[in-house]
């Protein structure tokens, strides 16, 4: 039971896509080295970056503007992402501590999405403009 228990908490986190402040850049090599829960943490700091950039956001010029970024974070949350979904889930410890981020994964991906509609009200036009791009964030 508690095995199931952690690979379902880690498939949560897998699926909701992806904290610390870690929203750098990392190359490919890098994010293949992380343990889940840095794999768990780079990806919510990658989606508190996106929204942070987001909220920002109130005309079609900064939007415009911000492309540049979307696609820088939006490249390296796929990257994490992916990296997430290969995880080794027979160490049973280390699945355990990424199983522990899934709430705050899930609260900033959702804080993420609120910020998307945000931005439909602010602005549409400028929405329009970024959601191919945030498009990166949800898997699609």
């Amino acid at each position: 039971m508690k095995r199931f228990f952690i690979v379902a908490m880690a498939g949560l986190i897998v699926a909701c896509g992806g904290g610390t402040d870690n929203a750098e850049p990392a190359s490919a090599a890098t994010i293949e080295k992380m343990k889940p829960a840095e794999l768990a943490d780079k990806a919510i700091a990658d989606l508190k970056a996106a929204t942070t950039l987001l909220a920002g956001i109130s005309t079609v010029e900064a939007a415009e503007a911000a492309i540049p970024q979307f696609k820088a974070l939006g490249d390296q949350y796929a990257k994490v992402n992916a990296a997430m979904r290969t995880v080794d889930q027979s160490d049973s410890r280390q699945m355990m501590k990424m199983a522990e981020k899934s709430p705050l994964l899930a609260a900033q991906l959702q804080a993420f999405m609120g910020e998307v509609n945000a931005i439909q009200s602010r602005n549409s036009d400028a929405a329009q403009i970024l959601l191919p791009h945030l498009r990166t964030f949800s898997g699609q």
